[in-house]
């Protein structure tokens, strides 16, 4: 039981690096090509933008359903989550580090070629609408449903 508890704690904790890692460089990305019109993106047209809030609400939601519902039962596969998740956070950066397209909403970079960096992550806002790399959110969600359809006695 003591090494579950001590590979827990290792996964939560590079976890936890790479995902502030992985929001420090989104949010410090520059488009280079300011002046360059928006890409097209239909769903920014049809669909309203909401508050960053809800995403984030769903997906602490989410997460603590895993956790309660699997994640105590099978310390494993939370553990297996996590570094998965780790995984996915380093190609994220990777990704995030050598591509760039441009936004599909005008306005939407929030950093100049000249400012300093910036360390206060998970400030208010939408300020990582650069990237099209795969979402955060979306890593988060599809391994849960991954995860919850491989533990469950019943696909339903």
């Amino acid at each position: 039981m003591k090494s579950v508890i001590k590979e827990l704690f290792i996964a939560i904790i590079v976890y936890l690096l790479f995902g502030y890692i992985n929001e420090f460089i989104a949010e410090n990305q520059v488009y280079h090509d300011i002046n360059e019109p928006p890409l097209f993106d239909r769903g920014h047209n049809i669909l309203p933008l909401v508050s960053k809030n809800l995403p984030d609400i769903g997906l602490i939601s989410f997460i603590t359903y895993f956790v309660v519902r699997w994640g105590i039962k099978y310390p494993h596969a939370l553990i297996n989550y996590l570094w998965i998740l780790v995984f996915l956070f380093v190609g994220r950066v990777v990704l995030l580090s050598v591509t760039q397209i441009p936004p599909a909403l005008p306005g939407c970079s929030t950093v100049e070629k000249s400012d300093s960096l910036y360390f206060n992550v998970f400030r208010k806002g939408w300020n990582t609408c650069l990237d099209y790399m795969y979402s955060g959110h979306t890593m988060h969600c599809v391994l849960v449903a991954l995860f919850t359809l491989f533990l469950a006695p019943s696909t339903w």
